[in-house]
């Protein structure tokens, strides 16, 4: 039967660990497409956990789609869409990036890595890669919760000698290497902008979907069609931008062939008057790139990079849930939501005074620190008070199972999210209206 060693979980939670494991699972392909799971019982006996944290585990995996049920069958692992920038598990680096037709000519690379690799914007990365970030340089950083590979195995080896592999010490090097070769055969950085518009887009799909979600309906009111102009005006604003973005990339890249070419022609004066001549152009896309990455890239509170509009409706979307949970009588899954909102997840584990400690402890952290990370960090939604209240009546619940009583009272509950939904509409219109005004200024629109 499938096992996990949950005592490897640390301070997660027993749900947290069992979980998060689960989703690693089947992402890496361990857990194959259609392979039947064991039934809650059978897995809490063998894992000796309670059947309510397998029962946990397997709504959340079933409400983000990696797993199905099926009725008196039981639950299944989903076949998972693959985009163009993920590779099947398994797959070798090297035929990855073949498929891509803008590095089809790579050279022969040390293979090395077993589990997918993909091209992420804007960049994902940890505090340590964050002044390759700056600099316009890929990060190649390995997600630490793909599997138990990439939690030995991180970018250029020299984080643990225990861990050394020599192979993988190879190829990032020589990607550094290949990196170096070809900046180094530009005459203007080749910062594509397209890419930072596409997201803002993306991230207003998600807006307007939460203005037409019922749960959240009776908090939005009359602000529901201001918000949806400021969409809107947002939405035509970013299409004017992304078609500047993209008119203004292919003149870098035709200064950059020019270039190219000049050199390789062996004609090094010429290429370095393009050179000189082209110097206002590349300040000016790199004091871009700043400002794009002051004005929409933050981090949540589990390290994910993200834009604002995109982490308060996804908080909006959690917190309208809940309510809707609570409403139905589902605890668990309001719960279960409810951990997920910014760094809530601390009032399930913690007393007060260490939830505080830990929000005053990162809110307060010194610039030269935290660098790059320095204010991308959005305020949070206080919520301690609320899953403290929830908590103690999951355990009423529990104490009263086959009592007869079906219902429990979650009015002050709901209000208190509701209330805090109410606030987060609000921000998300001062989002959007300061996303239109950035959007204007750094696009020169």
């Amino acid at each position: 039967m499938l096992t996990y060693d949950l005592t490897a979980r640390g301070r997660k939670t027993m749900y947290e660990y069992l979980y998060e494991a689960m989703k690693a699972d089947i992402l890496s392909g361990r857990l194959a497409a259609g392979e039947k799971l064991p039934s809650k019982r059978a897995f809490a006996e063998h894992l000796q956990v309670s059947v309510k944290t397998v029962e946990n585990t397997y709504e959340q995996l079933l409400l983000e789609g990696y797993i199905r049920s099926e009725e008196k069958r039981g639950y299944f692992v989903n076949r998972l869409e693959v985009k163009n920038t993920a590779a099947p598990a398994y797959a070798s680096f090297v035929t990855r990036f073949r498929e891509e037709e803008y590095l089809a000519d790579l050279p022969n690379l040390t293979i090395a890595y077993p589990e997918e690799t993909a091209v992420t914007s804007p960049i994902e990365t940890w505090s340590d890669d964050f002044s390759m970030a700056i600099a316009g340089v890929p990060s190649m950083v390995n997600d630490f919760t793909g599997g138990s590979f990439m939690e030995t195995h991180y970018h250029s080896q020299f984080d643990n000698d225990e861990f050394y592999d020599k192979q993988v010490y190879r190829l990032h090097h020589e990607l550094f290497a290949l990196l170096i070769l070809a900046l180094d055969e530009t005459a203007v950085v080749p910062l594509q902008f397209s890419p930072v518009v596409q997201r803002i887009r993306k991230g207003l799909e998600q807006c307007r979907e939460i203005c037409y979600r019922a749960d959240v309906a009776g908090q939005l009111g009359e602000k529901k069609r201001i918000l949806l102009e400021k969409i809107e005006e947002l939405e035509t604003l970013s299409d004017r931008a992304l078609r500047r973005c993209r008119e203004e990339y292919e003149a870098v890249e035709e200064y950059n062939r020019n270039y190219k070419q000049l050199l390789r022609d062996g004609k090094y004066d010429e290429a370095e008057g393009l050179f000189r001549q082209t110097r206002p152009l590349e300040q000016k896309l790199l004091a871009r790139f700043k400002q794009e990455q002051d004005a929409f890239v933050q981090i949540d509170w589990y390290g994910n990079v993200l834009y604002p509009h995109e982490i308060c409706s996804a908080n909006l979307r959690l917190l309208g849930g809940a309510v809707r949970n609570l409403k139905e009588q589902r605890l668990s899954s309001a719960l279960r939501k409810l951990y997920q909102v910014d760094n809530n997840a601390y009032a399930f584990n913690f007393d007060e005074e260490v939830y505080r400690h830990f929000t005053d402890y990162v809110f307060h952290q010194p610039k030269d620190r935290l660098k790059w990370g320095y204010g991308r960090l959005p305020e949070h939604e206080n919520l301690y008070g609320t899953v403290k209240q929830l908590l103690q009546k999951e355990k009423q619940l529990e104490t009263l199972t086959g009592s007869g009583m079906k219902e429990m009272d979650y009015r002050e509950e709901i209000t208190s999210l509701e209330h805090a939904c109410s606030k987060l509409v609000v921000s998300l219109m001062n989002i959007v209206q300061q996303m239109e005004k950035s959007v204007t200024e750094i696009f020169e629109l």
